[in-house]
């Protein structure tokens, strides 16, 4: 499940290949018979089940790490760029996680331990 912008052709056949099943928010004209099915997808109770569920599990996440790394704007431009300084603070992020879980801790409660 992913945000209108990966509402992207390239992205659904790459998916497709790989044997995953992408499912995104829809940006624009709905035309196409492909568009009108994921559409009704989106629309079908499951569709809604895991955008329910993405809500209360990815959204939090995504914007915790944001407030936490202020990534916005990014200072380099590409997704591999941008992936190469998001993904090792997604990294420590699990880790402080993982660490508030094995001492008992909120498992949310990381902001002090990224302090300078």
């Amino acid at each position: 499940m992913a945000d209108a912008g990966r509402d992207d052709q390239h992205l659904y056949a790459l998916s497709h290949a790989r044997g995953v099943r992408l499912q995104a928010s829809l940006r624009g004209r709905v035309r196409s018979p492909c568009r009108l099915r994921l559409q009704g997808l989106l629309q079908s109770e499951e569709g809604r089940a895991v955008q329910r569920l993405r809500s209360i599990t990815v959204e939090p996440l995504i914007g915790q790490m944001k407030d936490l790394f202020k990534p916005d704007p990014m200072p380099v431009k590409g997704q591999s760029n941008a992936s190469s300084l998001w993904l090792p603070g997604a990294l420590t992020y699990q880790l402080c996680v993982l660490h508030n879980h094995l001492e008992g801790k909120p498992l949310r409660h990381i902001k002090h331990m990224l302090r300078n």
